[in-house]
């Protein structure tokens, strides 16, 4: 299947294109020019607008879409230390709302590749990982998250519960097998 997008200003990156299109065939990018354009299964028309690249989030947090508005007149340290307890009871189904409200934003503000740096892991909440890729993969956004990882708990100095203390032995990193589609990628990393 291949899609044609018309606009009335195409920008690569390097080069502005009046009057031009963008070739997309199994969701690949396999050409972009001006003049005649090629058959396509389907076509968007839009003259007055402009086609640009997809934009690109590289920090995030996306389960904190879940208490956004809390502790707002706080410093850092302040908004921390009253929303670490919140976020140490989070479960898989509070991530995936929270992921597919940070995700939409993105997606409607034209970004198209993000990552999530999680390091909330609750102790005997699974899926919390997995409900942020599926998510990604739900909702068509290229999606690269590393898996963050807190070793010092309230009872040691540190800000958040010993509740997502991850130094014990069965804290293992989120190593599951996450299947390539496509050209998106998922790339997993365990950060200490």
């Amino acid at each position: 299947m291949s899609f044609l997008l018309k606009a009335g200003l195409v920008y690569t990156g390097t080069r502005e294109i009046e009057n031009g299109w963008v070739h997309v065939r199994h969701g690949v990018i396999i050409e972009v020019g001006s003049g005649p354009a090629p058959e396509a299964g389907e076509i968007v028309d839009e003259p007055n607008c402009v086609a640009t690249p997809g934009l690109v989030n590289a920090h995030d947090h996306m389960y904190q879409w879940a208490t956004r508005g809390y502790v707002a007149d706080g410093t850092l340290f302040e908004w921390l230390r009253a929303l670490y307890p919140v976020w140490a009871r989070i479960d898989a189904d509070s991530v995936r709302v929270a992921a597919r409200a940070a995700m939409a934003r993105l997606l409607l503000c034209g970004c198209t590749l993000s990552t999530d740096h999680h390091y909330v892991f609750p102790h005997g909440r699974p899926g919390l990982f997995e409900a942020l890729v599926e998510s990604a993969r739900e909702l068509g956004l290229r999606f690269h998250p590393c898996r963050g990882s807190m070793s010092l708990g309230d009872s040691r100095g540190g800000l958040p519960p010993d509740s997502v203390d991850d130094r014990a032995p069965s804290r293992s990193a989120a190593g599951f097998d996450v299947p390539r589609g496509g050209r998106a990628v998922l790339a997993v990393l365990r950060l200490a």
